[in-house]
């Protein structure tokens, strides 16, 4: 039996996804069920390509509602904190890789943005309780890649 993988959210990220639920339930499902009544009313509905998009649009909608209140009841809400010792979700993390380039990046449950990294990929396991200074492996797709901590946040 496959375990689903704990998911973290930090506080602003679980109100957003809260935004997003109420959002659908109070104004995008409301306004697809007047779509599918139009498209109703048009009559028959073997042919009527409306009618077959907006039930489409309909399990959308409702498979990201779905989605949405399962991961809101089940994410693990990360905490500030206030130790920078160690590389720890969600925190901000400058790293330089061995071409020297220089990122911040923050690690959460899962990435959304273009600077957050999942603690699940080969870069956020490799950096979970590492700290400054410490010179870090990763076992990535495109081979073994080394970098140095220089800073947490």
């Amino acid at each position: 039996m496959n375990k689903k993988p704990k998911e973290y959210l930090t506080v602003e990220q679980r109100n957003l996804r809260k935004a997003r639920l109420e959002e659908l339930i109070n104004i995008e499902i409301p306004k697809n069920a007047e779509e599918i009544e139009r498209a109703k009313a048009q009559g028959d509905l073997s042919e009527n390509a409306e009618y077959d998009a907006a039930k489409e649009h309909h399990a959308k909608l409702h498979k990201e509602k779905s989605d949405l209140e399962n991961l809101l009841n089940n994410a693990i809400i990360i905490k500030e904190n206030s130790s920078n010792e160690q590389v720890e979700i969600g925190h901000f993390v400058e790293i330089e890789w061995s071409d020297g380039n220089k990122e911040v990046i923050r690690l959460l449950g899962y990435g959304n943005g273009k600077d957050e990294i999942s603690i699940d990929s080969p870069l956020g396991s490799a950096l979970l309780e590492k700290k400054v200074n410490d010179i870090v492996t990763v076992e990535a797709p495109k081979g073994r890649l080394q970098l140095t901590v220089l800073s947490i946040n």
